[in-house]
């Protein structure tokens, strides 16, 4: 017992001492040379940042008269509207936008009593509908005035179509 003691001690003082003697005079296995190449000088660069492109913005506005439209027997109905017309330029992309800014009876009937009391009471509504609508499509018809309603909106019709064209 005492023996075999002794024999592992022996073998752990000999497996202790083994990575102690390669460090101190172990030969090494050559170290692999790597061939030397000379690397061209390279050059870095900033990267260049480019401001996006600013819009360019023209806002011209003019007036436009629409035809006379006659409403029925009770007299003719023009309609002139200022349009204000906004071309936003943003590098090649344009976006060209139009809003009805003012709108103004040029005509409306009042040959008769009756018509100057229905055209008196109907102007405001048509004006006020015409400028949320921004169209000729109006939110509903004027009570009481359905034929001078109808002969605005044609008048409309033809004012904006020269809006567009201009």
């Amino acid at each position: 017992m005492r023996v075999r003691r002794t024999i592992t001690a022996l073998l752990a003082v000999v497996g202790l001492a083994l990575p102690y003697a390669d460090a101190l005079g172990a030969k090494k296995p050559p170290k692999k040379h790597k061939p030397i190449v000379k690397k061209k000088p390279t050059t870095t660069t900033a990267p260049t940042t480019t401001a996006p492109p600013q819009p360019v913005v023209v806002v011209t506005s003019g007036d436009f008269t629409g035809p006379v439209e006659p409403a029925s027997d009770y007299g003719n109905v023009q309609v002139t509207i200022t349009v204000q017309k906004t071309t936003t330029t943003i590098g090649a992309s344009t976006t060209v936008t139009r809003k009805i800014t003012a709108v103004q009876a040029a005509q409306m009937p009042g040959d008769a009593a009756r018509s100057v009391y229905i055209s008196q009471h109907a102007l405001p509504t048509l004006v006020r509908l015409t400028l949320e609508a921004q169209s000729p499509n109006l939110a509903y018809m004027v009570s009481g005035a359905t034929y001078t309603t109808r002969a605005w909106i044609d008048s409309l019709t033809g004012a904006l179509a020269l809006a567009q064209q201009g």
